[in-house]
Protein backbone atom coordinates (compact mmCIF):
# COMPACT_ATOMS: atom_id res chain seq x y z
CA UNK A 1 0.00 0.00 0.00
CA UNK A 2 2.86 2.45 0.62
CA UNK A 3 3.36 2.35 -3.43
CA UNK A 4 0.22 4.54 -3.55
CA UNK A 5 2.07 7.57 -1.42
CA UNK A 6 4.07 8.03 -4.61
CA UNK A 7 0.95 9.01 -6.80
CA UNK A 8 0.05 11.78 -4.54
CA UNK A 9 3.73 12.86 -3.44
CA UNK A 10 2.82 16.12 -4.64
CA UNK A 11 0.92 16.50 -1.04
CA UNK A 12 4.47 16.63 0.58
CA UNK A 13 4.25 20.59 -0.36
CA UNK A 14 1.22 21.13 1.60
CA UNK A 15 1.24 23.38 4.79
CA UNK A 16 1.28 20.31 6.96
CA UNK A 17 3.41 18.64 9.64
CA UNK A 18 5.47 15.95 7.85
CA UNK A 19 3.67 13.03 9.35
CA UNK A 20 0.16 14.80 8.00
CA UNK A 21 2.10 15.31 4.63
CA UNK A 22 3.08 12.06 4.47
CA UNK A 23 -1.22 10.63 4.96
CA UNK A 24 -2.28 13.22 2.48
CA UNK A 25 -0.45 11.92 -0.12
CA UNK A 26 -1.07 7.99 0.74
CA UNK A 27 -4.72 9.53 0.27
CA UNK A 28 -4.53 11.37 -2.18
CA UNK A 29 -2.24 8.35 -4.19
CA UNK A 30 -4.75 6.01 -3.47
CA UNK A 31 -7.47 8.18 -5.48
CA UNK A 32 -5.38 8.81 -7.83
CA UNK A 33 -3.87 5.31 -8.03
CA UNK A 34 -6.98 3.55 -8.26
CA UNK A 35 -8.30 6.32 -11.06
CA UNK A 36 -5.42 4.80 -13.24
CA UNK A 37 -6.38 1.17 -12.82
CA UNK A 38 -9.73 2.31 -13.60
CA UNK A 39 -8.47 3.72 -16.88
CA UNK A 40 -6.43 1.20 -17.79
CA UNK A 41 -9.14 -1.17 -17.15
CA UNK A 42 -11.29 0.40 -19.27
CA UNK A 43 -8.80 0.61 -22.52
CA UNK A 44 -7.93 -3.22 -22.21
CA UNK A 45 -4.35 -2.43 -20.35
CA UNK A 46 -3.94 -5.35 -18.36
CA UNK A 47 -2.63 -4.47 -14.77
CA UNK A 48 1.31 -5.32 -14.37
CA UNK A 49 4.22 -4.13 -11.76
CA UNK A 50 5.26 -2.09 -14.76
CA UNK A 51 2.11 -0.47 -16.34
CA UNK A 52 1.42 1.04 -12.71
CA UNK A 53 4.79 0.98 -11.34
CA UNK A 54 5.92 3.41 -14.28
CA UNK A 55 2.79 5.83 -13.90
CA UNK A 56 3.31 5.80 -10.24
CA UNK A 57 6.74 7.19 -10.40
CA UNK A 58 5.82 9.49 -13.35
CA UNK A 59 3.60 10.90 -10.72
CA UNK A 60 5.90 11.35 -7.86
CA UNK A 61 8.57 13.10 -10.20
CA UNK A 62 5.84 15.47 -11.45
CA UNK A 63 4.31 15.84 -8.17
CA UNK A 64 7.65 16.60 -6.16
CA UNK A 65 9.75 18.25 -8.96
CA UNK A 66 7.08 20.13 -10.62
CA UNK A 67 5.17 22.30 -8.32
CA UNK A 68 7.05 25.06 -7.70
CA UNK A 69 4.84 27.26 -6.06
CA UNK A 70 1.77 25.83 -4.10
CA UNK A 71 -0.24 28.45 -2.09
CA UNK A 72 -2.94 27.67 -0.20
CA UNK A 73 -5.56 30.79 0.70
CA UNK A 74 -8.41 31.38 2.89
CA UNK A 75 -10.75 34.11 3.74
CA UNK A 76 -8.53 35.65 6.11
CA UNK A 77 -4.83 35.21 4.96
CA UNK A 78 -2.52 33.86 2.16
CA UNK A 79 0.64 31.93 2.79
CA UNK A 80 2.89 30.05 0.50
CA UNK A 81 3.81 26.32 1.63
CA UNK A 82 7.32 26.54 1.31
CA UNK A 83 7.75 29.67 3.66
CA UNK A 84 5.24 29.38 6.08
CA UNK A 85 5.58 27.64 9.28
CA UNK A 86 4.00 25.00 11.37
CA UNK A 87 2.78 24.42 14.70
CA UNK A 88 1.02 21.98 16.75
CA UNK A 89 -0.30 22.76 19.95
CA UNK A 90 0.48 19.29 21.89
CA UNK A 91 -1.17 17.74 24.65
CA UNK A 92 0.39 15.04 25.81
CA UNK A 93 -2.87 13.21 27.22
CA UNK A 94 -4.85 13.65 24.05
CA UNK A 95 -1.70 12.58 21.92
CA UNK A 96 -1.79 9.30 24.28
CA UNK A 97 -5.53 8.86 24.26
CA UNK A 98 -4.66 8.61 20.22
CA UNK A 99 -2.16 6.00 20.79
CA UNK A 100 -4.35 3.96 22.74
CA UNK A 101 -7.25 3.82 20.32
CA UNK A 102 -4.94 2.90 17.13
CA UNK A 103 -3.20 0.18 19.28
CA UNK A 104 -6.42 -1.08 20.66
CA UNK A 105 -7.38 -2.03 17.12
CA UNK A 106 -3.54 -2.83 16.01
CA UNK A 107 -4.43 -5.38 18.48
CA UNK A 108 -7.95 -6.60 17.23
CA UNK A 109 -6.63 -6.91 13.98
CA UNK A 110 -3.42 -8.59 14.71
CA UNK A 111 -5.40 -11.13 17.00
CA UNK A 112 -7.98 -11.90 14.25
CA UNK A 113 -10.62 -10.42 16.98
CA UNK A 114 -11.57 -8.14 14.00
CA UNK A 115 -13.04 -8.53 10.76
CA UNK A 116 -16.20 -7.75 8.76
CA UNK A 117 -18.50 -9.35 6.55
CA UNK A 118 -18.00 -6.97 3.89
CA UNK A 119 -14.49 -8.24 3.47
CA UNK A 120 -15.25 -11.70 3.33
CA UNK A 121 -17.69 -11.38 1.47
CA UNK A 122 -17.70 -8.43 -1.24
CA UNK A 123 -14.55 -6.49 -1.15
CA UNK A 124 -12.06 -9.72 -0.51
CA UNK A 125 -13.58 -12.08 -3.39
CA UNK A 126 -13.67 -8.81 -5.74
CA UNK A 127 -10.03 -7.96 -5.04
CA UNK A 128 -9.13 -11.40 -5.55
CA UNK A 129 -10.69 -12.03 -8.61
CA UNK A 130 -9.78 -8.36 -9.95
CA UNK A 131 -6.29 -9.58 -9.59
CA UNK A 132 -6.47 -12.93 -11.12
CA UNK A 133 -7.69 -11.03 -14.17
CA UNK A 134 -5.62 -7.96 -13.81
CA UNK A 135 -8.56 -6.03 -14.59
CA UNK A 136 -12.31 -5.45 -13.90
CA UNK A 137 -13.59 -8.43 -13.55
CA UNK A 138 -16.79 -8.27 -16.16
CA UNK A 139 -17.60 -12.03 -15.88
CA UNK A 140 -17.65 -11.55 -12.25
CA UNK A 141 -19.94 -8.82 -11.79
CA UNK A 142 -22.37 -9.22 -14.69
CA UNK A 143 -23.02 -12.88 -13.26
CA UNK A 144 -26.64 -13.04 -11.75
CA UNK A 145 -26.38 -15.43 -8.93
CA UNK A 146 -23.41 -12.78 -7.50
CA UNK A 147 -25.74 -9.71 -7.16
CA UNK A 148 -25.86 -9.49 -3.36
CA UNK A 149 -21.75 -8.45 -4.34
CA UNK A 150 -23.05 -5.54 -4.98
CA UNK A 151 -21.32 -5.28 -8.26
CA UNK A 152 -22.57 -1.66 -8.77
CA UNK A 153 -20.50 -0.37 -5.79
CA UNK A 154 -17.41 2.02 -6.73
CA UNK A 155 -14.07 -0.49 -7.21
CA UNK A 156 -12.09 1.44 -4.81
CA UNK A 157 -11.35 -0.87 -2.46
CA UNK A 158 -11.14 -3.86 -4.19
CA UNK A 159 -8.68 -1.81 -6.52
CA UNK A 160 -6.20 -0.89 -3.72
CA UNK A 161 -6.25 -5.01 -2.64
CA UNK A 162 -5.18 -5.84 -6.30
CA UNK A 163 -2.89 -3.14 -6.06
CA UNK A 164 -1.34 -4.63 -2.97
CA UNK A 165 -1.61 -8.17 -4.65
CA UNK A 166 0.51 -7.04 -8.27
CA UNK A 167 3.51 -6.19 -5.98
CA UNK A 168 3.09 -8.56 -3.12
CA UNK A 169 2.17 -11.75 -5.20
CA UNK A 170 -0.78 -12.75 -3.72
CA UNK A 171 -4.19 -11.43 -1.92
CA UNK A 172 -3.86 -11.31 2.05
CA UNK A 173 -7.03 -11.57 4.14
CA UNK A 174 -4.11 -10.34 7.09
CA UNK A 175 -3.09 -7.88 5.17
CA UNK A 176 -6.62 -6.19 4.39
CA UNK A 177 -7.67 -6.49 8.39
CA UNK A 178 -4.80 -4.86 9.38
CA UNK A 179 -5.59 -1.95 6.93
CA UNK A 180 -8.28 -0.89 9.40
CA UNK A 181 -5.60 0.73 11.68
CA UNK A 182 -3.61 1.91 9.28
CA UNK A 183 -6.33 3.93 7.11
CA UNK A 184 -7.44 5.13 11.13
CA UNK A 185 -3.76 5.99 11.72
CA UNK A 186 -4.11 8.36 8.33
CA UNK A 187 -7.05 10.06 8.44
CA UNK A 188 -6.19 11.22 12.03
CA UNK A 189 -2.47 12.40 11.04
CA UNK A 190 -4.18 14.27 8.34
CA UNK A 191 -6.85 15.83 10.69
CA UNK A 192 -4.39 16.60 12.96
CA UNK A 193 -2.09 18.37 10.89
CA UNK A 194 -5.24 20.68 9.89
CA UNK A 195 -6.72 21.59 13.18
CA UNK A 196 -2.92 21.53 14.59
CA UNK A 197 -3.94 20.27 18.15
CA UNK A 198 -4.44 16.60 19.37
CA UNK A 199 -7.63 16.92 21.04
CA UNK A 200 -9.90 16.71 17.83
CA UNK A 201 -8.06 14.08 16.36
CA UNK A 202 -8.55 11.83 19.71
CA UNK A 203 -12.51 12.62 19.03
CA UNK A 204 -12.14 12.21 15.63
CA UNK A 205 -9.96 8.56 16.42
CA UNK A 206 -12.89 7.33 18.78
CA UNK A 207 -15.86 8.15 16.72
CA UNK A 208 -14.13 5.94 13.81
CA UNK A 209 -13.02 3.53 15.66
CA UNK A 210 -16.51 2.67 17.34
CA UNK A 211 -18.13 1.05 14.12
CA UNK A 212 -14.81 -1.26 13.38
CA UNK A 213 -14.98 -4.83 14.58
Amino acid sequence: MAGFFLFGAFAVRMNLDWPARVAAAVTCGIVIGTSVMFLQSMIGLRWSVWSLGIPAILCAVAGILGTRKFEVRSSNSEFRIRTSKFEIRNSKLAAAGIAVVILLLLYGAATGRMTSGDLLYFWGPKGTHFFDARQIDVELLRFPHYYLMHPDYPPLVPFAYAWSSIFTGGFSLWGAVMLTPLFLLIAVLVFRGYTRSNEFPLLLAGVLAVPCR
